[in-house]
């Protein structure tokens, strides 16, 4: 028998998400309100990026067994002293986000002192390798999948660096079908059913790194998502498609009739502009089991209609195929004014309040690397990675108001469309009351979250 090569593959938590259910929901109202969570430890999803790797993962190198485990830190906190006790790894790889970038430091101090090789990859590596290598971590940039391969021949050998690894290709989506999801336990997540019908995105919106980190959108072959599609179980949960824009996928309506085919209900997200001139996939959706559609606006000049788009008959349409519509906002992009902002943040309750947006996301801005955000404003950045949060207090100092001006405006924004009579006007354009009541809990885990982030 071969000598085994362990790897352990990583996920670090970002700061204080707050992911686990029973933060929002009392178990008595889950069992009894929503059974179809009450088994569910989690509302996060298991990350897809690891499992990734794993297809690219051989079974033997250099002679030597690879024996691979997925592990989030999100679900099961990771504690390295577990390594000390027999079950240390040859080799860790930690997929990180900006917001994880300090936890994911501190399990590459912890691996290294230990003698654990460590290589870092994910999204943030990607647009920033310098403070990746200052760990002391071997840092991928761009797709892991691509250099995976000679990582681990790096590794088994011994020779990996603290050194960027990168390779480039102009299609690296083919021929592959994510692996059963029996690394992770259903129970730990809301759903496990995670598709990912392609990656990229051709639009450079200004708080966005997708396009920088991952190009212009790429559609995996159709049979491909299929056969991925035929893993799900039912009892997994709904089927969470990741695409920034699925309706991008030059297959996308057979990718549907497929979800349906197999009875699955669904959610995904569709660039605004592409939904409102293709009615017919809107039509499809519905029709193939999708519960609810996502759309970002991010410019409000000339609300409820700009971009060419007329929200209003947008949003209607999305309603009358079946569909809750999901919208979310980013308050604060540029450098507005006080009074801007305000406009701004006033602009936002009127459009959610008036076409009654049950599943509302409210951002501020956060110039993550790699962003024009970022370009804007890293010379004005005065919080660490670890307090980078979307509903969490600005992290910038502002440039035409205080930052105390900029979290009062974000904050009453959140209170005010978070307060219960006005989650109650907006859940009244939802027929059903089980989904009333899954939406009802969910606008108040929003409000919970934004309320902890500004105690703190």
């Amino acid at each position: 028998m071969p000598e085994q090569f362990k790897v352990e593959l990583i996920f670090p938590v970002e700061r204080k998400v707050e992911h686990h259910i029973e933060a929002s929901q009392p178990s008595i109202i889950r069992q009894v309100l929503l059974p179809q969570h009450a088994k569910k430890r989690s509302m996060s999803t298991p990350p897809l990026g690891l499992l990734r790797l794993a297809t690219f993962t051989p079974e033997e190198v250099e002679g030597r067994k690879i024996v691979l485990s997925i592990r989030d830190d999100v679900v099961n906190q990771i504690h390295p002293q577990e390594w000390d006790k027999g079950t240390k790894p040859d080799l860790v790889g930690i997929s990180c986000t900006t917001a994880a970038s300090e936890r994911a430091a501190y399990l590459t101090a912890e691996a290294l002192r230990r003698d654990i090789q460590v290589v870092m990859g994910g999204p943030h590596t990607s647009v920033d390798t310098d403070s990746a290598l200052e760990t002391g971590a071997a840092v991928v940039k761009g797709p892991g999948e691509l250099i995976w391969p000679e990582i681990l021949h790096s590794a088994v050998n011994g020779g990996l660096k603290n050194q960027v690894y990168e390779k480039k290709e102009s299609n690296h989506l083919g021929g592959t079908t994510l692996p059963p999801r029996s690394f992770f336990n259903a129970e730990d997540y809301f759903s496990t059913n995670i598709l990912s019908a392609g990656e990229g995105c051709p639009y450079q919106c200004p708080f966005c790194s997708t396009k920088l980190v991952k190009g212009a959108y790429q559609g995996r072959d159709v049979k491909d998502v299929s056969a991925e599609i035929d893993q799900f179980q039912h009892d997994d949960g709904m089927v969470i498609v990741t695409d920034d824009n699925f309706f991008m996928h030059p297959n996308v309506g057979d990718i549907m009739e497929h979800l349906g085919k197999k009875g699955h209900t669904w959610y995904a997200s569709a660039s605004s502009k592409l939904a409102d001139k293709k009615p017919d996939l809107i039509r499809l959706a519905g029709k193939n089991g999708c519960r609810s559609l996502f759309l970002g606006i991010d410019n409000l000049e000339g609300l409820p209609k700009n971009n060419n788009v007329d929200y209003g008959r947008l949003i209607e349409r999305i309603r009358q195929c079946g569909m809750t519509p999901a919208i979310g906002f980013v308050l604060g992009l540029g450098d507005p004014t006080k009074e801007g902002l305000q406009e701004e943040a006033d602009s936002i309750k009127r459009f959610i309040t008036k076409f009654r947006i049950a599943m509302v996301h409210l951002s501020s801005s956060v110039p993550y690397p790699g962003t024009q955000e970022y370009q804007l404003k890293k010379d004005r950045i005065n919080k660490p990675p670890s307090q980078y949060d979307t509903q969490g207090q600005v992290v910038y100092r502002p440039k035409h108001l205080s930052a105390e001006e900029f979290n009062e405006i974000y904050f009453r924004l959140c209170k005010d469309l978070y307060a219960i009579p006005n989650i109650l006007w907006r859940l009244s354009s939802i027929p059903g009351m089980r989904e009333k009541m899954e939406l009802f809990f969910y606008n108040l885990s929003r409000w919970r979250h934004v309320k902890n982030n500004f105690q703190k």
